[in-house]
């Protein structure tokens, strides 16, 4: 071996560079390394040891959104973006390997979906899960069984730090033994319940953002925790994660669910490692068969938007126009999914867009109340659902057509009524 040659550059006039550039390539190209220290190396290691991993193509969960091992935020409104059913969403479309609001997804059909619920009802879960299910095709059977639901809140805070002071939250230390392979994804709802401490503190933060991404790093699977925007009168930082910044900047992705506009918009405004994607936009809706089913629809700008009481929260749904739609369509009766479609087309909506359910729902009840549309029941393949006539014929309709999806019920029929 050649000796080694001195890399210290000298601090005197006329340094040669690239004399010295050549000796360091030189000496890179040498196999021998200076050697770590035994009980340092113990709990490192070196680039190599990795090289078959960076050189992999990334270890999808969601392609284009979260690896396998990600630690997630997902943001938004409290109601208006639909944050725990679209995690609960994310977790059908994973054990079912179908897409997720426009993504492809890696499908885990033998592994498990956590859903720590530090919020609500197991029975209001489940309900929404199966309809979930059936929104998609899905036998809701094959579906409910994949969720693990803890109810109640899980305390998130570093494993050491929880042996260290003896806290009393036996789940997260038996659920750091659980391994990897078991669980798909894990979903937080929410983190208010789940921090430890207080939101707005920087220590308190990391505390949770630590113990997530090492949970997420244990399990090899996604842990999305689902969290509310600021309050702030400031309107980018409405969007921003209520709290302390260092939620946001603890975790390798933030999904933020932009209630703003006309509908909901889902953007990456943090991902680690990757360019984000595209946004999307994205509709709850319910199907005709009972279940229900998130649309993607274009991103679109933000627009102030009012009920139909003129509170802001949802987009106004005018008497006026539900009234030319059943007009139109007069004596046939239109389940509500029809009529919500309908008028978002007339507003330029893409076809299959439709308008929100609550404010469509207000109007035709105020057009009922003043006796200009009578509520009817409409048949179709021995089932019933309400649908809606202009006047006031009361007589049962039946469905002249419906979807081969089940998606939707186009036209009910009056009996015995040509077109």
């Amino acid at each position: 071996m050649s000796a080694e040659v001195n890399l210290h550059p000298s601090t005197g006039a006329g340094e040669d560079v690239a004399a010295f550039r050549a000796a360091a390539a030189a000496q890179l190209a040498q196999s021998a390394l200076v050697q770590l220290p035994g009980a340092f190396a113990e709990h490192v290691s070196t680039g190599d040891e990795h090289r078959h991993r960076a050189d992999a193509p990334p270890p999808w969960a969601v392609v284009g959104l979260l690896e396998f091992d990600t630690p997630a935020l997902m943001v938004g409104k409290e109601s208006d973006s639909y944050k725990t059913t679209l995690g609960l969403d994310l977790g059908v479309a994973i054990v079912s390997g179908q897409e997720w609001l426009g993504f492809e997804v890696v499908p885990r059909p033998r592994q498990r979906i956590l859903y720590v619920m530090g919020e609500g009802r197991p029975r209001h879960a489940v309900r929404c899960i199966r309809r979930l299910a059936v929104g998609r095709g899905l036998n809701p059977n094959q579906i409910d069984r994949h969720f693990v639901i803890h109810y109640g809140p899980v305390g998130f805070v570093p494993l050491g730090e929880l042996r260290e002071n003896e806290l009393p939250d036996e789940a997260l230390e038996a659920l750091d033994e659980v391994g990897p392979g078991v669980f798909g994804l894990v979903i937080v709802d929410s983190l208010s319940h789940c921090l430890i401490g207080d939101e707005n503190t920087a220590r308190d933060a990391r505390r949770f953002t630590s113990a997530i991404d090492t949970l997420a790093a244990t399990l090899l699977c996604p842990v999305v925790a689902l969290h509310h925007t600021s309050r702030a009168a400031n309107q980018g930082r409405a969007r921003s994660a209520r709290g302390s910044t260092a939620l946001e900047a603890g975790v390798r992705a933030v999904l933020r669910c932009d209630a703003s506009g006309e509908w909901p918009v889902l953007s990456a405004s943090k991902l680690n490692d990757h360019p984000p994607p595209e946004p999307r936009g994205y509709g709850l809706i319910d199907t005709e068969n009972g279940g229900l089913n998130f649309q993607v629809l274009a991103p679109n700008p933000p627009q102030p938007r009012g009920d139909n009481r003129g509170r802001p929260g949802r987009p106004i749904v005018r008497p006026d126009e539900v009234a030319a739609v059943l007009q139109q369509h007069a004596p046939s009766a239109l389940s509500l999914s029809k009529i919500r479609s309908a008028i978002s087309v007339a507003r330029g909506g893409k076809p299959g867009s439709k308008m929100n359910q609550e404010a469509t729902q207000a109007a035709v009840d105020q057009l009922i109340t003043e006796g200009k549309v009578t509520k009817v029941e409409v048949t179709a393949s021995r089932r019933s659902f309400p649908g809606y006539r202009w006047g006031d014929d009361s007589s049962v309709a039946e469905a002249e057509h419906i979807d081969v999806t089940g998606a939707d019920v186009e036209v009910a029929k009056l009996f015995g009524r040509g077109d």
